[in-house]
């Protein structure tokens, strides 16, 4: 059975004041975003915690442009780093599976790779194909990290081919 709320003015309820407070501001936060309700339970929230606890109190959050920038650019490096490592390692003993799709999205034809292994879904690549679909040329080719981990053979070729206008 859960303990009563502390009363008002005691010590518990000014050691709980700031934790009340901290659960609002991120709650507020969560809302405010439009962001899953999931980030509350985050490691990723745990470390911020961890770590906001040893800055100072005129610590400055990074700018926007610098979080969708070079944050950004450092952390996909980071991560796809990682994953080409278990790839790697898990390629070798279990395989890898390279799939993608095709969307169109606001007018540009994306092609959409995926690498999949026990434990690993991760995006690859992401290829803008506007200019193929301009051209009226389909381009199929093989993704760089596929020569990493299959025995080497000679190098894919391109298959072009023109689309057929409807009617034709």
């Amino acid at each position: 059975m859960a303990s009563p709320p502390p009363q008002a003015g005691s010590i518990e309820a000014a050691q709980a004041a700031p934790t009340n407070k901290l659960t609002a501001a991120i709650s507020n936060m969560i809302y405010a975003h439009g962001l899953s309700a999931s980030l509350s339970e985050s490691p990723f929230l745990q470390e911020v915690i961890k770590l906001a606890r040893h800055v100072p109190v005129t610590y400055k959050p990074p700018h926007r442009r610098l979080v969708g920038g070079l944050l950004l650019d450092q952390a996909h490096a980071t991560h796809m780093k990682g994953v080409t490592q278990q790839c790697i390692a898990i390629g070798k003993r279990f395989g890898l599976a390279v799939g993608c799709d095709g969307a169109t999205i606001m007018r540009n034809p994306l092609i959409n790779v995926v690498i999949m292994a026990p434990g690993i879904y991760s995006t690859l690549e992401i290829v803008d194909c506007t200019s193929a679909a301009a051209d009226g040329v389909q381009k199929v080719r093989s993704h760089p990290l596929s020569h990493t981990l299959t025995r080497p053979r000679s190098p894919p070729t391109l298959l072009r081919t023109r689309r057929s206008s409807p009617g034709r």
